[in-house]
């Protein structure tokens, strides 16, 4: 009997070893892979930022005006010679550039779609540049004419509406976005934190939300609307900024909800 429970406690202590042997080695995996993806991350960032062509398209997409921005984006694909955008000079920037940098996402896109790295790790790195890069309805258009539609997967899918926008009743209802009120699903109730509202136009007509460094103020809430999975985005967007009067009254923007969630909001400008 004693020699029974010996060999017992050593079989106990052997498969306590295997399990924290096996632990360790899942750690290790880990850290390994979290430190590989850490280093992917770094070196797409140096490859974009490292780029002057990158940088080229970018200034074009970084404009202070977004028709000057369009127009340019739409001179390129046709073929025509870009030298300054709001009054700053343009290295030559053709459409094979354009299309190098469309590459250059659709690669991001693809490394998160296999699971590689997340569409929030992309974000903290390209946020800003993918917010300004698809600001431009020109980028859009080009996205989904030539074939890059797997981008959508970095870019939110979703929108955070208020006011006139908010339900789907209320876009039906106006003639100038019901066109595409089918591309927008119902909607569900969310709160935005960090953000207030202001008046919007020389009458204060209209409403915006801005960002508040106010960490005190209330939630706002407005209506998280997804966008269908066969949306015509070109149109979708197009006829939503027009609505909005994007580059006059308010800016398309990209916002962060929680550690993983980002919407498309329409913000004062």
């Amino acid at each position: 009997m004693k020699m029974d429970c010996i060999k017992y406690s050593i079989e106990m202590v052997a498969a306590v070893v295997t399990i924290l042997g096996f632990v360790g080695i899942v750690v290790q995996l880990g850290l390994q892979k979290k430190k590989d993806r850490i280093e992917l991350i770094l070196k797409l960032s140096a490859d974009f930022f490292n780029n002057s062509k990158f940088m080229a398209v970018f200034k074009i997409l970084d404009s202070d005006s977004l028709s000057e921005c369009n127009n340019s984006i739409r001179k390129i694909i046709e073929g025509g010679e870009i030298k300054s955008v709001d009054g700053k000079p343009i290295e030559g920037v053709e459409e094979i550039d354009l299309n190098s940098y469309m590459n250059f996402f659709n690669s991001l896109a693809i490394l998160v779609e296999d699971k590689i790295v997340s569409q929030s790790d992309v974000m903290k790195l390209f946020r800003y540049q993918l917010e300004k890069t698809f600001t431009s309805v020109e980028m859009i258009r080009y996205m989904e004419d030539y074939g890059f539609d797997r981008i959508k997967l970095l870019l939110p899918n979703s929108f955070f509406f208020y006011a006139t926008l908010a339900t789907k009743n209320d876009r039906e209802l106006l003639n100038e976005v019901k066109p595409i009120s089918e591309f927008l699903g119902d909607g569900r109730k969310i709160k935005l934190h960090n953000y207030k509202i202001e008046v919007v136009g020389a009458n204060a007509e209209y409403k915006g939300l801005v960002k508040s460094k106010d960490r005190k103020i209330k939630p706002f809430e407005g209506s998280e609307v997804h966008i269908s999975d066969d949306a015509d985005w070109t149109k979708l967007f197009d006829t939503l900024d027009n609505y909005e009067e994007v580059d006059v009254l308010y800016t398309r923007s990209i916002i962060q909800v929680n550690k993983k969630q980002f919407l498309w909001v329409y913000l004062k400008k």
